[in-house]
């Protein structure tokens, strides 16, 4: 099938690392009808599952559920992946490139030169496609094999950002509402046609007036259960690694709640992730603290000689490895290197990359043994994406250009 341009933009990886996210940032141009897309061509070509997408032509009567209560207990962990992903998807020379992990293109890509606004942190990748969210009018644009569609039933003044699930099944998107005095924030959750949608969570304006946070959909687990987050807005300056400040996750089939990591902590953006069993958190600061959850033990994986700043903690398929990034934090100097380490430190730090110019970071694992690292020059708008293996060799460069996304 002959590929055709694509419309739709990005948010580059430093700028979301350097502020946290709010009502000011750019956002898309207007979206149109569905158009054959080259971008949906590939993902066609990627799965051999991928198939018919209903589109939604009008909005659903949203549902208004009193939300679920939260708990404390720690929830039951879900099996652990082995191989997280397929391919990866990058920006390169002002065109969007699919390409494998040994860095050959695989015969998508589509030219946004000219266009910003859209990035890894408001593109959403899922089995038969991408969605993005725009920030300037509250939309959700999906691309699939039968082209591309703005969901009507998610549209607001504020900005969102929305999260479609794996399977292609679910989407959760959060609302960010400017008041007077502080912000408001609610999640929903709905399936991709449109039906079901509900509240699930919201932030109220009087009890975010000290704390400023905000609601975004983190990352849907393989059995439909969603992890969400809450992040500080209104900050700004050098954010070398810059994540959440709290963790839940919320069951569909029960209608329940679980605070993993509390608000009460004011971790601000220093909880990088969750693992895959949901037993542990990554928190980051002067290195890594993996904290057991539900429980006060922690260990703490140091950073390397003058690097004061680290963050990017991501958990291996198998939990027993986090790889994370750490870095001078200084703009005007600015070096770093990613590290390796068992999560029960038992093991000195490994360096498995080292910048002497930037500072790293770590993107995630595609199995358990293969990392993925972008690099990222804020002067010069210019980055890499590297593959290397857990035990520090077969360092290899995947492309030049901003990574968006995995492939799951």
């Amino acid at each position: 099938m002959k590929t055709q341009s694509i419309s739709f933009s990005f948010i580059g990886l430093l700028m979301i690392l350097m502020i946290a996210l709010s009502a000011c940032l750019p956002g898309l141009p207007s979206g149109g009808e569905p158009t054959p897309d080259a971008f949906a061509t590939v993902y066609a070509q990627l799965t051999s599952e991928a198939g018919e997408v209903t589109t939604v032509p009008h909005s659903p009567p949203a549902t208004e559920m009193p939300l679920p209560t939260l708990t404390e207990t720690i929830p039951t962990a879900v099996p652990t992946p082995v191989g997280l992903y397929r391919s990866f998807v990058a920006l390169r020379d002002g065109r969007f490139v699919a390409l494998d992990f040994n860095g050959n293109p695989l015969g998508f890509e589509a030219d946004i030169s000219g266009i910003e606004g859209v990035g890894a942190y408001n593109t959403s990748i899922f089995r038969d496609g991408l969605a993005y969210s725009r920030f300037e009018d509250g939309t959700v644009t999906v691309i699939t094999s039968t082209g591309r569609r703005t969901l009507d039933f998610i549209r607001s003044e504020n900005p969102i950002s929305a999260r479609i699930s794996p399977d292609g099944t679910q989407i959760a998107w959060s609302y960010q509402f400017w008041g007077e005095s502080a912000p408001s924030s609610e999640i929903w959750i709905a399936n991709l046609d449109g039906s079901n949608a509900r509240k699930i969570d919201e932030i109220g304006e009087e009890e975010n007036r000290e704390r400023w946070l905000i609601l975004h959909p983190h990352r849907w687990l393989p059995d439909g259960r969603l992890l969400y987050a809450t992040q500080p807005t209104g900050i700004g300056g050098y954010i070398l690694y810059g994540d959440w400040n709290g963790m839940r996750l919320y069951d569909p089939i029960s209608g329940t709640t679980t605070v993993l990591v509390s608000d009460e902590e004011r971790l601000g953006l220093s909880l990088s992730s969750i693992s895959n069993d949901l037993s542990m958190a990554a928190i980051s600061g002067n290195g890594v603290r993996v904290r057991r959850l539900g429980s006060s033990v922690e260990v703490l994986l140091p950073p390397s000689a003058g690097l004061t700043t680290c963050g990017d903690g991501r958990f291996s398929p198998s939990d027993e490895w986090l790889a994370y990034a750490c870095g001078r934090n200084n703009p005007e100097d600015e070096a770093g290197q990613v590290l390796l380490a068992p999560v029960d430190g038992s093991l000195t730090p490994q360096v498995l990359f080292d910048d002497p110019a930037n500072a790293p970071h770590v993107m995630g694992w595609v199995d358990e043994n293969t990392i993925v690292i972008q690099t990222f020059s804020r002067f010069e708008y210019a980055g890499e994406v590297w593959r290397v293996q857990r035990d520090g060799t077969r360092l290899t460069r995947l492309t030049e250009g901003i990574f968006i996304g995995f492939v799951p």
